[in-house]
């Protein structure tokens, strides 16, 4: 091999460059295409923590992000994935936006845990309560009643003064896995429609943690 120095290796490329005929145009990208590309890119990166080892056969051996809703499986037309990203200490959040289409609420969001025992999960669920912070005022911040699906559920609602859509945060649970729904309401819901949708998420996330890890 012929050695070169830094200079004559910089040199060599301005040649190469030349005679190339310089920068050629950039072809044109969809920018939709860049944005899932990102998505892909951030979720990739993330290294969710292991789960920990179950304490009983039928508990969920999976990692959170194995056993969450996949993008294809919303069962809402007109929603995108717009970000998902590990969700300390053993879970996974992915967040769906209303795209194109007329779609009912804005965020669907959806959180899952996966710890070592169902006592666990059990003990996580007791303890949430309506303690969400935004930045904006809210007029009322509180738990209602909702429909129960899974092993137990807590529903939240989030009513702001200001002119931004309502949100319920339902959280519930099977075997050893948390979920917790998120759903963000346009003006026009009630409090009863958000929580509706909210359960039926839930409901629908439980359904495919049990098709995944058979109880």
């Amino acid at each position: 091999m012929i050695p070169v120095s830094r200079k004559g290796a910089l040199a060599i490329g301005m040649i190469l460059w030349s005679c190339g005929g310089g920068a050629q145009p950039s072809p044109t990208v969809d920018p939709a295409i860049v944005a899932r590309a990102a998505v892909a890119a951030r979720a990739a990166a993330a290294t969710p923590s292991p789960t920990p080892q179950p304490t009983h056969p039928y508990q969920v051996a999976f990692r959170a992000d194995q056993v969450i809703i996949p993008a294809e499986e919303v069962p809402l037309a007109g929603y995108v994935l717009r970000d998902e990203r590990v969700l300390p200490p053993y879970g996974w959040e992915r967040r769906f936006y209303a795209g194109a289409g007329d779609t009912a609420f804005w965020w669907l969001i959806v959180e899952v845990q996966v710890y070592s025992a169902a006592s666990r999960a059990q003990t996580e669920l007791e303890r949430i309560g309506c303690t969400a912070t935004f930045s904006s005022t809210l007029a009322f911040r509180g738990e209602i009643r909702a429909e129960v699906v899974g092993d137990g559920a807590k529903a939240c609602f989030y009513d702001y003064s200001e002119n931004i859509g309502d949100w319920v945060y339902y959280t519930t649970r099977t075997r050893n896995v948390l979920v917790t729904v998120k759903v963000e309401g346009r003006f026009t819901n009630t409090q009863a429609e958000i929580a509706a949708q909210a359960v039926s998420l839930a409901r629908h996330q439980l359904a495919i943690v049990d098709r995944v890890s058979p109880p």
